[in-house]
């Protein structure tokens, strides 16, 4: 299940699993903490070179977005963030 950042909620989370899923969650800015950590977690992924697999441009709107992809283990943040499973 994805879902945006206003979902980013442990009890939302925590019903995904219950019923056998998983979830990719938005992280923003309204939760500081978890942000800052998964920005720092981040960082050493940033400087992995972009190719057609880590990045997409969509011309819409009369603008051009540009989006960078990077994964890292699920576990990665555990020990900062307990409540989350």
């Amino acid at each position: 299940v994805s879902i945006d950042a206003m979902g980013c909620q442990t009890e939302i989370a925590e019903t995904i699993l219950q019923q056998g899923g998983d979830y990719l969650l938005a992280v923003k800015g309204n939760q500081p903490k978890l942000f800052e950590a998964v920005r720092q977690a981040l960082v050493p992924l940033a400087a992995t070179p972009l190719c057609a697999e880590t990045m997409t441009l969509e011309k819409a709107h009369g603008r051009i977005d540009g989006r960078e992809y990077h994964v890292m283990a699920a576990g990665e943040l555990a020990a900062q963030f307990p409540h989350w499973k």
